[in-house]
């Protein structure tokens, strides 16, 4: 048995919501018609969907719905709970589609369980992957590139101050932009931020902000699209006295 995740969970033709306890028939012609499981009922048909098809014996219904001092007729009691639960399912004991009776040993839920998104039979924590193959590449992809950009203002960190590197108060370091020739538009800026995130981390340099490049720019009647070269750096730390 594994704890299931928050969200939904989708068996045979019935979803149920986790937070809420909500359940709602995916057959039904109104989407917002959904039922209210009482406590009892929603935490017995958590622990069938827990079990994936695996019998849940009355002795583990006892432990997880009444605390030990608790004076009941249990048997009776999930007898009860159970037959409300069919009722809810529209199931029947004779001839069940959901939940099986085996003996008196327990139950066991009958359909097979799915995460709404995701493949079926996909567990909780490979749904992103299996569903979204390219977009996982593109993660590990751009994750990969921005720890290079990282290890890459390391070295350069490393090398200024082995150099010893005296910048003067006003000294101006411009740096180029990176093209992007990938055509893939997930990369587009990602470099750029990494290095801008990697160099505000250090106390030596004082990064002009793109809020205020680009006030600058309209200054300079330059769209906000041009294309920053060295020529426009300068100018734009002249015009705010970065220079």
């Amino acid at each position: 048995m594994y704890t299931l995740p928050s969200g939904r969970v989708q068996f045979g033709a019935f979803e149920l919501d986790l937070t809420t306890g909500e359940l709602r028939s995916t057959e039904t012609p109104d989407p917002n018609h959904k039922v209210l499981l009482r406590e009892q009922v929603f935490q017995v048909l958590r622990m069938l969907l827990e079990r994936e098809g695996k019998i849940v014996t009355r002795e583990e219904i006892k432990s997880r719905l009444w605390a030990n001092d608790t004076v009941v007729d249990f048997d009776q009691s999930i007898n009860a709970t159970i037959k409300a639960l069919r009722r809810a399912l529209g199931d029947s004991a004779d001839n069940p589609r959901y939940v099986e009776t085996l003996g008196r040993r327990g139950y066991r839920l009958m359909p097979g369980i799915e995460y709404p998104g995701s493949a079926p039979g996909t567990a909780p924590g490979e749904v992103a992957a299996e569903a979204h193959p390219t977009r996982g590449w593109r993660r590990r992809v751009l994750t990969a590139v921005t720890l290079l950009a990282v290890g890459t203002l390391s070295v350069w960190r490393y090398e200024v101050y082995r150099h010893r590197i005296t910048l003067a108060p006003t000294d101006t370091i411009v740096l180029a932009d990176v093209d992007n020739r990938t055509n893939d538009p997930v990369f587009d800026d990602a470099l750029n931020t990494a290095l801008r995130y990697e160099m505000a981390q250090t106390p030596y340099l004082n990064l002009l902000g793109l809020d205020k490049t680009y006030a600058t720019m309209g200054q300079m009647k330059l769209p906000p699209t041009t294309r920053i070269t060295a020529e426009i750096a300068r100018q734009t730390c002249n015009k705010t006295a970065r220079w």
